[in-house]
């Protein structure tokens, strides 16, 4: 589903129905769920508290809404219900029942607003030519809208506007270089863009340039691939949780993140039981097909922790994962417990 859909009914104020709103790019998430806000329950209505539901969870209570979207608002035109962190990536067939009975019921009451913002990576939505099942089953009867990362050019575009708006000058170079300073995440570009409008004008300036960048902005390199591997190799749990709250910033979908914990312990055990055969270490990186330098890191930790350690911690990440299919925990808080488990020396 288009954005130009979301865009047109907040501006004619149409607003109605159920929407999925997902995709990698949280700042525009959030942004788009403020306006749904502004538009169904405008900041200082006093019966605006009485009109807006908030839920959250990775299992969706459809009765629960059902009986919200049948409940009719309270001194006012509207009412708007959310559900957060619904996790679409589990949906049986009878959820899927359930969530065409909340959309058809929807139908009849156009005084309301329902929005899911799901989980990170939930519903895959594949591409346009061949979309994802599940993403495919939601938008027949829901409107989803996909948010996409945004290119360095839309970025940069984005960044002269925000300046202008602000009554400050920028030109291209300015906006590329705050991107190769920042990063292309867009909350951090947001507050970066903000201290340098404030920078400028307290210097009585009206144009922002690429030496206020450099004199101004944090830097923040893209995360790192191996960042996370890396921290549980070295048992470093403070850069495991930066790894982790970087990839939660970037809606990272928690069961890769899961998996790929899991697989650093797995491949350490394969080393580990290679060089218990006696396998001489420059042939173990060509045996695993492991890149040289990783196959070095794999075998000194080996030797390091210990094939007891390590199988000790491969049964840690089979309980969490267990444990996190089980209950309704926030996924992104039982990674951050595992990691400390698994870093603990």
């Amino acid at each position: 589903m288009s954005l130009d859909k979301l865009k047109s009914a907040l501006k004619d104020r149409t607003l109605c129905g159920v929407w999925v709103l997902c995709g990698e790019e949280s700042y525009l998430i959030r942004h788009y769920l403020g306006r749904m806000r502004a538009l169904c329950v405008p900041e200082g209505d006093a019966a605006a508290p009485f009109n807006h539901v908030r839920m959250e969870g990775a299992e969706v209570d459809y009765a629960a809404l059902l009986e919200d979207v049948r409940t009719p608002p309270v001194f006012a035109e509207r009412k708007l219900i959310e559900w957060h962190q619904a996790d679409f990536s589990r949906m049986r067939e009878r959820d899927r029942a359930s969530f065409d009975r909340l959309c058809e019921e929807a139908k009849q009451h156009p005084e309301v607003t329902v929005v899911f913002v799901p989980l990170a990576g939930t519903p895959d939505p594949g591409t346009p030519k061949k979309p994802g099942a599940v993403f495919s089953h939601l938008s027949r009867t829901a409107d989803c809208v996909v948010f996409d990362p945004a290119s360095e050019s839309q970025l940069q575009g984005w960044i002269a506007r925000h300046f202008a708006g602000a009554g400050v000058q920028a030109d291209g170079g300015v906006c590329r270089r705050m991107i190769a300073l920042c990063g292309k995440n867009m909350d951090i570009l947001a507050g970066e863009t903000e201290k340098m409008i404030a920078y400028v004008r307290a210097g009585g300036r009206s144009a922002a340039t690429e030496e206020d960048a450099d004199a101004v902005c944090a830097r923040n390199p893209q995360s790192d691939t191996y960042g996370l591997s890396n921290a549980l190799l070295e048992r470093d749990a403070a850069g495991a949780f930066r790894a982790l709250e970087q990839a939660r910033r970037n809606r990272a979908e928690p069961t890769v993140l899961m998996a790929q914990m899991y697989r650093v312990y797995a491949d350490l055990s394969r080393v580990s039981a290679l060089l218990t055969q006696g396998i001489p270490p420059a042939e173990i990186g060509k045996v695993l097909r492991m890149h040289e330098y990783r196959a070095k890191l794999y075998i000194r930790c080996a030797r390091s922790m210990g094939d007891a350690r390590i199988q000790r911690m491969l049964q840690l990440c089979r309980e969490a994962d267990r444990s996190a299919k089980r209950t309704r925990a926030n996924p992104y808080t039982s990674l951050d417990i595992l990691a400390a488990a698994l870093c603990e020396r």
